[in-house]
């Protein structure tokens, strides 16, 4: 595999590291009380689609 590719997947797994931080501090801000779940909800969803996106390029990536 490229030297190229392996900086795709790290970057595309740091971004997945991302996604599931950001879905914790939403889910935190929401049992705090600092935001509604009808604040926080089209956020989770645009997040877990972009995760969704990201899974297979990760698994196309990585060597077998």
């Amino acid at each position: 595999m490229g030297e190229k590719a392996e900086l795709h997947i790290s970057s595309f797994s740091e971004l997945q590291g991302s996604l599931k931080e950001l879905e914790t501090n939403l889910l935190i801000a929401q049992r705090v009380g600092i935001t509604s779940h009808q604040a926080t909800e089209p956020l989770m969803n645009r997040s877990e689609s972009v995760g969704t996106l990201l899974r297979p390029l990760v698994r196309k990536l990585s060597p077998e």
